[in-house]
């Protein structure tokens, strides 16, 4: 008798045991077990740990794509500015504050004047360049071949262009709406007319295809000198940030090609504007910084 009592008793024991270890893997609370992987919380929301993007905390993730700890940065992306843009006269700003291009910091009050750039277009399907003015009206927009393109239409220091990088806008020219007429010329309406494309040139000479979503009006502008008087245009000069880089956007995301069409900074910010061959204001996770460019 004594044995089989033995016996249930040890087999009692089995059963206990066994109901325990299931009882940590499954906790009667229904959460996860706490060793395991948590790709996905409980509300449904991604893992807190995961990259959207490459703007994380900086760490680079599983899928390669790097974080801000990844670049060199001359300047910290801290900067807390909405859209740094370009002035081909007074320099970088930001909401009519002037910054420091070495430093970013506001140098003082953007006072704002004339001047003038020219955005160049190219018919795929017709294979004609033009320009868009935004000062002299846009009585030059005509579409031409690359020859009668350099030498008829009205732009200044066209030499400047052959080595110049530019980013080339793709139109559908039958699109193209006259609005009205001026003292300065012919205005026109181009909303319809651009197929939201760029392509990469050295001069009119393409580098890459039409592969880019937008990118930073670059080489292609200059600065008016008017008479004070008159108000009339007595010089002009050309004006070149760099001719080795330019920012481009590709989706959502900027990056920064070189001469060859090569991606010398990857996609995963929110907006660049280059300041020479070797810096470039880069807004990264909402904030600006000055980034360093690697040869």
């Amino acid at each position: 008798m004594k044995k089989y009592f033995l016996a249930a008793v040890m087999a009692l024991m089995l059963v206990l045991t066994a109901c325990g270890s299931e009882a940590q893997q499954n906790p009667g609370n229904g959460s996860a077990n706490p060793g395991g992987s948590q790709q996905q919380t409980g509300n449904g929301s991604p893992d807190s740990s995961g990259s959207q993007n490459g703007a994380n905390d900086g760490s680079e993730d599983s899928s390669g794509v790097p974080g801000s700890s990844e670049f060199d940065w001359k300047v910290a992306p801290t900067l807390e500015y909405e859209h740094v843009f370009f002035c081909w006269n007074c320099g970088f700003s930001d909401g009519g504050m002037m910054l420091d291009e070495h430093t970013g910091e506001v140098t003082g009050i953007y006072q704002g004047h004339g001047g003038s750039s020219y955005t160049i277009l190219y018919d795929e399907a017709l294979r004609l360049f033009g320009a868009f003015s935004t000062f002299e009206g846009e009585h030059d927009l005509q579409l031409l071949d690359k020859d009668a393109f350099l030498s008829t239409l009205w732009i200044p220091y066209e030499s400047e262009l052959s080595g110049s990088l530019n980013l080339i806008y793709g139109i559908d020219s039958a699109k193209i709406m006259s609005t009205y007429e001026d003292e300065l010329g012919s205005h026109y309406d181009l909303s319809h007319a651009l197929t939201g494309k760029a392509a990469l040139a050295i001069g009119l000479d393409f580098v890459t295809g039409f592969e880019f979503d937008d990118g930073e009006w670059h080489p292609f502008s200059y600065e008016y000198i008017l008479d004070p008087e008159t108000l009339m245009v007595i010089d002009v000069y050309p004006h070149k940030r760099s001719d080795k880089i330019i920012a481009v956007q590709q989706g959502d995301y900027w990056g920064i090609v070189n001469r060859a069409g090569n991606k010398v900074i990857p996609f995963v910010f929110e907006h660049i504007i280059t300041i020479g061959n070797d810096t470039a204001f880069a807004k990264y996770n909402g904030r600006y910084g000055i980034l360093n460019i690697p040869e």
